[in-house]
């Protein structure tokens, strides 16, 4: 992992804030709990299902090491963990999406209500494709390139 990926990372969020801003709504709009949730838990509960929190910590840490440092081991099991990350926050987008689409569709006869179950559905996925490109793929990739880097021969 670069030194610089703090520095892109809030490039990255000034980009989707700037999306709210030249749309006209107020950056709040893509801030909600339940979502955030949803995503969120549903990807960290299924991440300690499988990795202990002190491993998953480890996994981090061996991402963001220098290549003469590098352990192969734990860097094939950091690029398996952070995979599997990318895909519990795509699906957890996904199950957060479906049950908005089940409130919007229980409550169609309320006009008030109709929002929030789009809403639910639209942020959820919006966060889990996010989280993803923010912190799963830029992990993986970092300890994908360490290995090839470290491969001996």
């Amino acid at each position: 992992m670069r030194k610089t990926y703090p520095l892109f990372l809030l490039i990255a969020l000034a980009l989707l804030a700037s999306g709210y801003i030249f749309g006209g709504a107020s950056i709040a709009l893509g801030i909600n709990l339940p979502c955030l949730l949803i995503v969120l838990g549903l990807s960290s509960a299924m991440s300690l299902s499988v990795s202990p929190a002190r491993e998953i910590a480890s996994y981090f840490r061996e991402a963001c090491r220098s290549e003469d440092e590098a352990d192969r081991k734990l860097l094939k099991k950091a690029e398996i963990f952070f995979r599997s990350l990318r895909f519990y926050f795509f699906l957890s987008g996904g199950i957060g999406t479906i049950t908005g689409i089940i409130i919007l569709l229980s409550m169609l006869n309320s006009n008030e209500t109709i929002g929030l179950g789009m809403a639910i559905a639209l942020i959820t996925l919006y966060y889990g494709m996010v989280f993803s490109l923010i912190l799963a793929i830029p992990f993986e990739t970092a300890a994908r390139k360490k290995l090839v880097e470290t491969e001996p021969g």
